[in-house]
């Protein structure tokens, strides 16, 4: 059978080690399993492929007598109902394991994505999102603050010169921006309504408003960023084009604790625009606080998703692509078309 394509946020998912996912397909005689995530395998305790080859009727139970796709939809969509799992143990006994379900509708009508959630899961998505919260508490106030503090000094009238208050509420106030966008963008992306408004434009002016927008949180995290860039023309969409460029960036600072310095470089010598981002590294970084990293790296990536697909909508694409699962590696390769406009 052939598999659907999910779109970059639905793989997201599927990659997600905190609950089981399985991608299920309504076909004319059963419902079929058609992508399963490895928490899903561990929890069934089956491989992919038998995952796939099962009846989904017999892979999960739950309070109800009818087990069918159908029931199963219209009982947990946007809900979440009781039920089990049933696997076996090592001398080959059976048993349930009580879990909770909810299904969600992706990729067309036909198919589903249904979240198998055990005690262990709970447990880790709640110390999840604790993390997350704390971060992003963290990270909306700090630009916050930055941006009020500016407000008051110039409302005092005791500065002779302004330029540069003005300028660091500025860059707080895009890095607010960013981080805003970024979290209102999260439904959008999920249901596929994210429409780009393209230009002929400078991607040279593109990547420096990028980098404006992450220059506080790389001052921050004691990261320092190179642009040695030439002036190539592409058909983008100025405002979420560079907040891709942006989130990719933070992504590189939040996820290398060593990380010292970014160097980004362009070519159109090949009849592409390539940005190449050179990641240096330091055997051990001082400076970086060590929980705050590990809270950086516990925040779900839906960010790098997110850039993903602006830059898959510009008709580009990341080389190599698997860089965040690997986490090695010191170069990474942004390649987008050139203009084809006057």
């Amino acid at each position: 059978m052939t598999d659907t394509p999910l779109s970059p946020l639905v793989r997201s998912l599927l990659d997600n080690k905190f609950v089981a996912i399985l991608v299920v397909k309504n076909g004319q005689n059963q419902a079929r399993v058609e992508h399963v995530n490895s928490r899903a395998e561990q929890l069934f305790g089956l491989s992919a492929d038998q995952l796939k080859e099962g009846n989904l009727a017999e892979l999960l139970h739950f309070d109800q007598s009818d087990n069918s796709l159908a029931r199963l939809v219209s009982t947990a969509q946007d809900v979440i109902v009781r039920g089990s799992v049933k696997i076996e143990d090592a001398e080959g006994e059976s048993r349930l394991i009580p879990v909770d379900i909810s299904v969600a509708s992706v990729e067309g009508q036909d198919s589903y994505c249904v979240f198998i959630t055990d005690s262990k899961d709970r447990e880790s998505f709640n110390f999840l999102k604790r993390q997350f919260y704390k971060r992003i508490t963290h990270e909306l106030r700090s630009p916050l603050s930055s941006i009020v503090g500016a407000l008051a000094l110039l409302k005092s009238g005791k500065l002779s010169k302004i330029e540069s208050i003005v300028q660091i509420a500025e860059r707080n106030s895009k890095r607010l921006t960013l981080m805003i966008n970024s979290i209102l963008d999260v439904e959008q992306f999920e249901s596929g309504r994210i429409y780009l408004q393209k230009r002929r434009s400078n991607l040279k002016a593109l990547v420096h408003d990028s980098l404006s927008l992450v220059a506080e949180f790389a001052e921050e995290s004691k990261v320092e960023i190179e642009a040695d860039l030439a002036d190539i023309k592409i058909d983008a969409d100025e405002e979420r084009l560079p907040q891709a460029i942006a989130q990719l960036i933070r992504y590189f600072i939040g996820h290398r604790s060593n990380l010292e310095k970014i160097k980004i470089s362009a070519s159109d010598k090949d009849g592409w625009a390539d940005l190449r981002f050179t990641l240096s590294e330091s055997a051990k970084k001082e400076g970086r606080d060590s929980s705050d990293s590990e809270d950086l790296k516990l925040i779900p990536t839906l960010s790098l998703d997110m850039a993903r697909q602006v830059i898959a909508l510009h008709n580009g694409s990341l080389t190599p692509p698997d860089f965040d699962r690997t986490g090695s590696g010191s170069e990474v390769w942004l390649r987008l078309p050139l203009s084809h406009n006057g």
